[in-house]
């Protein structure tokens, strides 16, 4: 017996065929499956005889079972830089990342720079960063690694982008350290001499305007030879190296107080793909019109799929987590929208890479469906990599992987961006 109801479609179904149905809606998003009649010895089982069974796919080929998802590509500042678990620091391809580092002298008076600075005592000084294992770019062993340090003229806070502190024209021109080398796979410490006149001035500075302006801090500048991108923790001092009684001691004099990773990429996002990025806090709106669905149902499942572009994404290569050796993260977080620019903090679904493929299948969307049918405002949804899963290494500021995906609009079916809604009608 079949019943079609003005506006959307319904399928009623005999208790031997519902089960058998619901698989051949979850093999494929268009619903263009052959389907045999062989009976399910669980149907009756699974839903009352007297329910009605319908589903609703995106990209189905019967147009009153479709949703629509748009999807909105846009780069924000969604936390300050204090949240930030790393800093990148390097060129790759199009992209260009370096730090900004406001430092803080470990000495409050002058004595120690005048017990020192005449002595004829002091060898050298060097900006010390931690490194991160996280790799950006072909750096399967040692990164050739470039870069000066130039004091930074703008004044900037922690919010400050590559738009307002990119410029070449907020620094010095004349750098005050510099490193031409290499890092290794195993190093964990990054040590770029500095000259040591400018260590003594910054250290005076404070009491006497010693630097002929206002200090705003230095900044990590890759230079041309760099081959990829390496992460920094969030950790800098400047030391000096003095030798006493034929010793030669190893003296911090500055931290870092506040440092900012600000990073550019001039590659052009693919047209008609979604695309979001971790470092670059460039992130993916999704929303998702549903149809109307009667308050009285039960959602008996619902999926979100996304087909991953291999060829566009960019991807990291960290060795001691990245689970699929060194190709992509195989898990991403998909977050309910509470408002534009807002997420809700607790239980995000998690999206995991279905085996030899590179498809994304988030399994969990019923609590999403449910939510909207009760009259939750659907703002829709954002993936995001990280919260400190064991695949990255932490939140979405710890990498720079790219994630491009086909959208809805690809004229290969078999690889657009899906939505699957099953639901079952309570009898009155």
């Amino acid at each position: 017996m079949h019943e079609l109801l003005p506006g959307k479609a319904e399928t009623l179904v005999n208790p031997f065929r519902r089960a058998l149905a619901a698989g051949c809606v979850l093999l494929s998003a268009t619903l263009y499956v052959a389907c045999t009649d062989q009976p399910s010895p669980v149907a009756s089982s699974l839903y009352p005889a007297q329910n009605k069974l319908i589903f609703r796919a995106l990209n189905s080929v019967r147009p009153a079972d479709s949703l629509s998802l748009t999807y909105r590509i846009f780069l924000q500042h969604f936390s300050g830089g204090t949240l930030l678990s790393n800093a990148f620091i390097g060129l790759f391809k199009t992209y260009e990342a370096r730090e900004a580092i406001k430092m803080g002298p470990f000495f409050q008076d002058t004595s120690f720079v005048d017990s020192t600075e005449h002595a004829g005592t002091i060898k050298s000084g060097f900006l010390q960063v931690l490194l991160s294992p996280y790799r950006f770019g072909d750096t399967n062993s040692s990164m050739p690694f470039h870069c000066t340090v130039n004091e930074i003229l703008a004044k900037y806070d922690i919010g400050a982008t590559w738009d307002s502190l990119g410029a070449t024209s907020n620094y010095k021109t004349t750098p005050v350290g510099s490193y031409n080398g290499s890092i290794g796979i195993e190093d964990s410490i990054l040590n770029i001499p500095v000259d040591t006149a400018f260590i003594f001035r910054l250290l005076r500075y404070g009491n006497t305007d010693s630097l002929n302006t206002y200090f705003n801090g230095i900044a990590i500048m890759p230079q041309q030879g760099t081959i990829g991108i390496a992460s920094f923790r969030l950790y800098a001092s400047l030391h000096l190296l003095i030798l006493s009684s034929d010793t030669l001691l190893d003296t911090t004099v500055c931290g870092g107080v506040q440092m900012l990773s600000i990073v550019k990429s001039a590659e052009p996002d693919p047209p008609n793909e979604m695309v979001f990025q971790s470092g670059l806090e460039q992130r993916l709106h999704l929303y998702v019109q549903t149809p109307t669905i009667p308050k009285l149902s039960v959602i008996n499942s619902a999926s979100f799929q996304m087909t991953l572009d291999t060829v566009n994404s960019v991807f990291g290569k960290n060795r001691l987590i990245d689970s699929l050796g060194g190709t992509s993260r195989d898990t991403i977080f998909l977050c309910l929208a509470t408002s534009d620019d807002s997420l809700y903090p607790f239980g995000p679904p998690m999206g995991i890479r279905i085996p030899n493929t590179h498809r994304y299948n988030f399994t969990y969307m019923a609590p999403f469906v449910q939510e909207w049918m009760h009259g939750t405002p659907n703002f829709g949804m954002v993936p995001i990599q990280g919260f400190s899963s064991t695949h990255g290494g932490g939140d979405e500021f710890s990498t720079l992987d790219k994630f491009v995906f086909y959208s809805p609009n690809d004229p290969d079916t078999t690889r657009s961006a899906k939505f699957q809604i099953l639901y079952s009608i309570q009898p009155p």
